[in-house]
């Protein structure tokens, strides 16, 4: 159980950045692929340690903070 992991999250969560909201606050998955998963992350980054994975439908994540450049994530993943 890794109660704070990074995500990427930019473009994939819906309505992450455009709503600046308080934290912490649900997000969903989209424009993910059917076929495809949205990697639970160690750190922000492509080249990270992949931890988990969310679903193409996953819904109620819960993002309790953004990184410095608002495209990344860090999720209550426990």
């Amino acid at each position: 159980m890794i109660p704070n992991a990074l995500i990427f999250a930019f473009a994939f969560l819906h309505a992450f950045v455009a709503n600046a909201e308080r934290f912490p606050a649900l997000y969903d998955v989209i424009h993910v692929a059917a076929d495809d998963v949205l990697n639970l992350r160690m750190q922000p980054g492509g080249t990270s340690a992949i931890l988990g994975s969310y679903e193409p439908d996953q819904t109620d994540i819960e993002i309790i903070s953004l990184s410095e450049s608002a495209t990344w994530g860090r999720v209550n993943a426990g």
